[in-house]
């Protein structure tokens, strides 16, 4: 979704449609942040016709992200949080994944199925958008 998309267009195009609770935001070659229904929420609806994904967001600098080469060590704190209901995955301003409690859960159920230990193996995060 670009930062310069209203509201009004997200909401019909994306988030009803499609059952979506957050969807990410670009500006031009980058990553910009997140966009959920909490911030939404604080904006009226007969205002989003003409505010910007953008002016509303929550800008990448205030979000918890991780590297593709992060651990699911260092992904299980972040996601405790419960405010924390999805880790953006950012190598180089791009996002490549994004790693959110059912595909944590989903990592954890694999790795268990195939036998693998928690200790002294890294399993890296990644995660489809």
């Amino acid at each position: 979704m670009s930062a310069d998309a209203s509201l009004q267009e997200l909401v019909h195009t994306y988030l009803l449609p499609h059952g979506l609770r957050s969807v990410p935001v670009s500006a031009p070659d980058r990553f910009a942040g997140l966009i959920s229904l909490a911030e939404i929420r604080h904006v009226p609806p007969e205002e989003w016709p003409q505010t910007p994904v953008g002016q509303v967001m929550v800008p990448l600098e205030r979000l918890h992200t991780l590297s593709p080469d992060q651990g699911l060590s260092e992904a299980l704190p972040l996601l405790a949080d419960p405010e924390v209901d999805q880790l953006p995955i950012v190598e180089e301003g791009q996002l490549v994944g994004m790693l959110n409690h059912d595909a944590l859960v989903r990592v954890i159920a694999v790795r268990q199925r195939l036998g693998m230990g928690e200790r002294g193996e890294t399993a890296t995060v990644s995660a489809s958008r």
